[in-house]
């Protein structure tokens, strides 16, 4: 004998859900049938939602032979995780950079996506626990890099803090997961000949991607960084740039050299140009409005890499993307003898050991020991 019947909708002119128990005094089904105070829902699609939920709640408590009533009236731990994963995005995205809006909702999207391909949509947030996290995480491993599949984790680790903070659920399911290794970059260094040859065709044939080529070079903005930069940032008196916490990667206020060498040449490309504008604009030209759109430098800088691979004028294109002179003239710093704790200041890291592990792995090679005497052979 079954110990439940498992619960059903009732539609029509009162909503109600009924379900029935086994009574093993009586040794009789007890029938249970609840509105939930379902008929106070005006809107049907909102109402057969709220339903459903219910439905798969008691559902889950009767597998468990939990006790059905406790909680479900208390509505947010029998929010679906759909609805919850919705709010948190849009709570998370409020006052936030452009690209965070991005990661929060491209990300929520993909796992709501993956819930309704799984009929798990309904199903109580307050339910939705660390299996069915590792399931949705077992699915995104088959398709995404080492690094990408720790993005995920943080993300939703966020989402669901949110959650858990306001009492959605009980336990974060996305703490504790194990990361995934992490392959390396594979983005690499300008060797000097081929960094001489693209920056002298971009200053001909593309003056505002020259421009940013210079900055990451010799002053280490960040391409996302530079997309924010205004004119009016650039003190061309003192040789400065100085970086508004809204603009910079940690959101902290900072202070970045400009090299003596290069103030002659960003003078001449921003001649002219009023304070406000943005140094990258719509369409990656200086303009009034902006920024430029996240892969508008990249594609300019990887089809000029190309076509100058394809032209014989450079050694190879593999790796050298626009963030690749950020990378180079850190090495060049070093190369050249300047201590490391310049090249941290430069770099805008906060301690040595951050930019160590940064110039290891930039596999640059180690000239002491190349150079080395001591001999056997």
């Amino acid at each position: 004998m079954n110990r439940y019947i498992p619960p059903r909708i009732v539609k029509g002119a009162v909503w109600y859900l009924v379900w029935y128990t086994w009574d093993l005094i009586t040794n009789e089904y007890v029938r249970h049938r609840r509105t939930f105070q379902l008929n106070r829902i005006p809107n049907k699609r909102d109402r057969l939602r709220r339903a459903k939920i219910l439905k798969q709640e008691i559902s889950y408590k009767l597998e468990r032979s939990l006790p059905v009533l406790e909680d479900l009236n208390k509505p947010l731990y029998s929010t679906s995780v759909q609805d919850a994963l919705e709010k948190a995005a849009k709570q998370k995205c409020e006052g936030a950079r452009p690209a965070t809006q991005r990661t929060f909702k491209n990300q929520s999207e993909i796992l709501i996506r993956y819930l309704q391909r799984n009929g798990q949509q309904a199903m109580p947030v307050s339910m939705w626990d660390k299996g069915c996290a590792l399931a949705f995480l077992d699915e995104v491993a088959t398709k995404v890099s080492g690094r990408t599949y720790n993005n995920y984790v943080n993300v939703f680790r966020i989402l669901f803090n949110y959650l858990l903070e306001r009492k959605y659920i009980q336990t974060n399911p996305f703490v504790g997961m194990p990361k995934a290794r992490e392959d390396r970059k594979r983005r690499k260094c300008f060797t000097g000949q081929d960094a001489k040859v693209v920056a002298a065709e971009a200053r001909k044939a593309d003056p505002p991607l020259y421009l940013g080529i210079l900055l990451q070079y010799h002053c280490f903005i960040r391409p996302s960084e530079l997309a924010r930069l205004r004119v009016k940032d650039i003190d061309l008196v003192d040789g400065l740039i100085r970086l508004d916490g809204d603009q910079t990667k940690n959101r902290r206020s900072d202070i970045v050299t400009i090299p003596d060498a290069i103030l002659k040449a960003i003078k001449g490309l921003l001649l002219g140009i009023p304070g406000k504008w943005y140094l990258f604009g719509h369409g990656g030209k200086p303009g009034p409005t902006g920024p430029a759109g996240r892969n508008t430098m990249n594609t300019r800088h990887r089809r000029l890499v190309e076509e100058l691979y394809k032209k014989g004028k450079i050694s190879s294109s593999e790796g050298l993307t626009y963030y690749s002179w950020k990378d180079t003239g850190a090495t060049a710093l070093v190369r050249a003898g300047i201590p490391i704790d310049e090249v941290m200041k430069q770099l805008r890291h906060k301690n040595l050991a951050t930019t160590q592990t940064y110039i290891m792995g930039l596999h640059r090679v180690n000239e002491r020991i190349k150079a080395h005497t001591s001999l056997i052979i």
